[in-house]
C-alpha cells in the first residue's frame, strides 16, 4: 500500500514510527523484515504453493499418475 509522506505511524504497542520520505510502502503481505515499511520480501516467495497447497498436491499428483500411465503404455 502506497501512502504519501512524511508520515508518523502508531504501532499496535503504542510505539511510532517516522518517515519523511514523499512515498512510503506499508506492508500489507507481513513478510517484511522491517515492518510496517515494506521491504519486498513477497517477491523472494513462491506464493501460489503457499495460498494454494491444495492445487499444488493435486498438480503434482497429476504429474505422477501422467507419468505412472506412460510407463504402462
Amino acid at each position: 500500500m502506497l501512502i504519501e509522506g512524511p508520515v508518523e505511524i502508531v504501532l499496535p504497542d503504542g510505539a511510532t514510527r517516522m518517515c519523511e520520505r514523499p512515498v512510503i510502502a506499508l506492508c500489507t503481505c507481513r513478510r517484511s523484515l522491517r515492518m510496517p515499511f515494506c521491504d519486498t520480501s513477497h517477491r523472494r516467495r513462491n506464493r501460489g504453493a503457499a495460498r494454494f497447497p491444495s492445487r499444488a498436491a493435486t498438480t503434482a499428483q497429476a504429474g505422477a499418475e501422467g507419468a505412472k500411465q506412460a510407463e504402462e503404455a
